[in-house]
């Protein structure tokens, strides 16, 4: 068997500042102009190549050989992302992108040997590598603002290669009512990666007004010096290339024991092991500040990175159908613990912070009370005299002599805690599917779903929380003392902190003739978490980072109702129409202040709902999902074994608009007066969906996986 595709994409985008447009160019005429002079249009690219050649072969007596390889190649310009969905439109800077490139290597090898008429064995051999490198547009200072980002962003470039080999064997018996499979499996992972943040330098403002952002980046006006404003300034000090290793080893036995008539049991116990790799060491310098530092979470060890392998999974589940039913009524249900694996990413940091030079450790400027502009000034940087359209690259040793010569004053390494451990899910289902008639089925099946130790991160230097005197938003404030390691900035820790909930009901229904074929789902479901991590894995998200219980609420990911559907209907003509429906209530979101109010340097807080008290996470809601596609297609036949076939897709077929509010709409603002601690509301522009005109506000986006109507039309040959 050999199949080959290749697929060449070109998606129109365009740069806009939609925050830009009602704000006065006499605010900052500089930064006006220059954020003008960045939009423009471009073209994200995805071009891509895979193929698949399989060998199997039949011996005598049963035994079976099966040969794989797979290989996939893409490339594609302007297309950088974190696995964030891309918008048509972005506030990101062409320069600010890059691009993705992609080879991934896939071999495996399976033999199945019959050794007697009941005993079966299957070993199965894999080996997989990727390389992945990700690419600048630019390689200049970052700037990151609410209004729109520009320079090179701040985790490129970078280039990973992963090699994975893996072995399993499963020993399979049959014995009367018993179908016993034994086996394990083994496998290990070798990184080998260039990567660190702010290799160029990223200047970040914590300011969410547009006008107020074009005046910090304009010298002269009400706010006379660049930069002279609440933010940072980022610098990668570390090396940037390290290699990490993680093994993995598992065991399991289970059991389907065909208990009675109609009735099948499925008994199964696995173990399961994580075995990380030790931190490499040598930096005595960064290593004491960590020891010497009393931190009020807990004091973490720089120096162990704990293995998972208490990981212990039985697991139990039923199949019954009542024998005077004929097979029409099946009733399932099971229940079972799971662990999750840890991804290298997560401790990649962790393992490599702490040698001679750290591996990806950057500083965060001021390291003092003033600004970054008034720190740089100290060191004789007057930034005011670069145009911003022509910010430099300060090298390692420029900011290490704006640091007074200590490299690491300021720096931010990342640790794991010493309980940390993989995620642990206790899971249960129950479900019954009825057969109608011949070509219907309907079903209903429930689910719940219990996860601890979910991955987090917090910052660790931090002091104790109080109320600055006089306050009347009584904001619990980080700024009132100094840090447990003044010496340092943020000590990421990375821990086992989080927990979820998932409760859902799904309704199904199938119908399968001999022209059609549907399959529609309805889901109730309600999604609970206290972290997420996803694309802001690495920024502490808790505006009260004593209490990152408190921030447990809907998930990001909890839609309380979906529907999809399927259908499958051939036509005259050799022709096949085929649809995907689906349909989704609104994710919730969180009221972001748009500022850092509580003094720990992340501007991730929530707005203020009353004097010392913050919004509840995710509390607000955003638009809801529906989406048509259709494709028709056709066949024609070339010879006995081969034959093309010629498509005809839409997405989005009725073109609807699925429009959700964007990052800037989501800015509640601080909720309060701060200088009176009353309530204020939200601003004008949170959860606006449209202008003034009737139009929708440019600065709202597309709801993640849907975009405006598109055709595409394929050809595929098939031997």
């Amino acid at each position: 068997f050999f199949a080959i595709e290749h697929q060449a994409s070109v998606s129109q985008r365009y740069v806009e500042f939609a925050s830009l447009r009602p704000q006065a160019r006499e605010r900052g005429p500089e930064a006006y102009d220059f954020f003008k002079s960045l939009e423009e249009p471009f073209d994200a690219t995805n071009d891509g190549l895979a193929l698949t050649p399989r060998f199997d072969y039949q011996f005598g007596g049963g035994s079976q050989l099966m040969v794989r390889y797979n290989y996939s190649r893409s490339v594609a310009r302007n297309a950088v992302s974190i696995g964030d969905p891309t918008q048509a439109r972005t506030n990101s800077a062409v320069g600010n992108n890059g691009r993705e490139l992609d080879h991934i290597h896939f071999l495996t090898g399976q033999v199945t040997s019959v050794l007697t008429p009941s005993l079966v064995n299957q070993m199965r051999m894999t080996f997989t590598q990727e390389q992945r490198p990700r690419l600048p547009n630019s390689h200049e200072p970052a700037v990151s603002t609410v209004l729109g980002d520009f320079g090179t962003r701040s985790y490129l470039p970078t280039t990973e290669i992963d090699r994975r080999p893996e072995f399993k064997n499963s020993l399979i018996l049959h014995s009367g009512a018993h179908d016993l499979k034994i086996g394990g499996s083994i496998n290990h992972v070798w990184v080998d990666d260039q990567f660190g943040y702010n290799q160029f330098g990223n200047f970040v403002l914590f300011s969410s007004d547009p006008g107020e952002i074009l005046d910090i980046l304009t010298p002269g006006g009400s706010i006379p010096n660049r930069f002279d404003a609440p933010g940072l300034y980022f610098r990668q000090i570390g090396d940037t290339l390290g290699e990490q290793q993680i093994g993995y080893a598992s065991l399991y036995v289970q059991d389907a024991w065909r208990a009675a008539p109609g009735l099948t049991m499925d008994l199964g116990f696995r173990w399961e092991g994580q075995f990380n790799q030790d931190p490499a060491l040598g930096n005595d310098l960064l290593i004491n500040r960590v020891r010497a530092a009393d931190f009020p979470f807990g004091n973490p060890d720089p120096t162990v990175v704990p293995d998972s392998v208490r990981q212990w999974m039985p697991r139990l589940g039923f199949a019954y159908s009542p024998p005077g039913l004929s097979g029409r009524l099946v009733l399932r249900g099971s229940v079972g613990t799971f662990h999750a694996i840890t991804p290298p990413v997560f401790l990649n940091a962790a393992t490599k912070a702490f040698r001679d030079p750290p591996f990806n450790t950057s500083v965060a400027l001021p390291t003092s009370g003033s600004t970054v502009y008034q720190q740089f000034l100290a060191s004789g940087i007057d930034l005011n005299q670069y145009p911003l359209a022509e910010l430099p690259v300060f090298s390692q040793d420029e900011v290490t002599r704006i640091l007074g010569g200590d490299k690491f004053l300021g720096a931010a390494p990342t640790v794991v805690s010493g309980d940390f451990r993989n995620p642990r899910s206790l899971k249960y289902t129950l479900a019954a599917e009825f057969g109608l008639t011949g070509n219907t089925v309907a079903g209903v099946q429930w689910m719940r779903s219990t996860t601890r130790f979910l991955h987090g991160q917090r910052d660790y230097n931090l002091p104790v929380a109080s109320v600055r005197p006089g306050d009347p938003a009584r904001i619990p404030y980080y700024g009132n003392t100094p840090r447990p390691a003044p010496e340092l900035g943020a000590l990421f820790v990375t821990e086992s902190l989080g927990r979820s909930h998932y409760d859902g009901v799904t309704f199904n229904w199938k119908y399968r003739g001999q022209r059609l074929q549907v399959v529609s789902h309805y889901t109730y479901a309600r999604a609970f978490s206290s972290d997420a991590n996803l694309s802001y894995f690495w920024e502490p998200l808790y505006s009260d980072h004593a209490r990152p219980e408190a921030a447990y609420g809907a998930s990001d990911l909890d839609m309380r109702h979906q529907v999809t559907g399927h259908a499958v209907v051939q036509l005259p003509k050799g022709l096949t129409w085929s649809a995907i429906l689906r349909a989704a209530s609104a994710p919730p979101l969180s009221p972001a202040a748009g500022t850092d109010l509580n003094g720990d340097r992340f501007a991730f807080d929530r707005a203020l709902e009353a004097p010392g008290q913050f919004f509840g996470r995710n509390v607000f809601r955003n638009r809801a999902l529906r989406n048509l596609d259709m494709r028709l297609l056709r066949r024609f036949a070339t010879s006995d074994t081969s034959y093309l076939e010629l498509s005809v897709e839409v997405f989005n077929a009725l073109n609807l608009d699925n429009v959700e509010y964007g990052q800037f709409n989501q800015i509640y603002g601080p909720g309060l007066d701060l200088a009176t601690g009353t309530p204020i509301g939200p601003q004008d522009s949170f959860l606006r969906l449209r202008a003034e005109d009737g139009s929708y506000d440019r600065n709202n986006t597309q709801v993640p996986g849907v975009g405006p109507m598109q055709m595409q039309i394929g050809l595929r040959f098939i031997f």
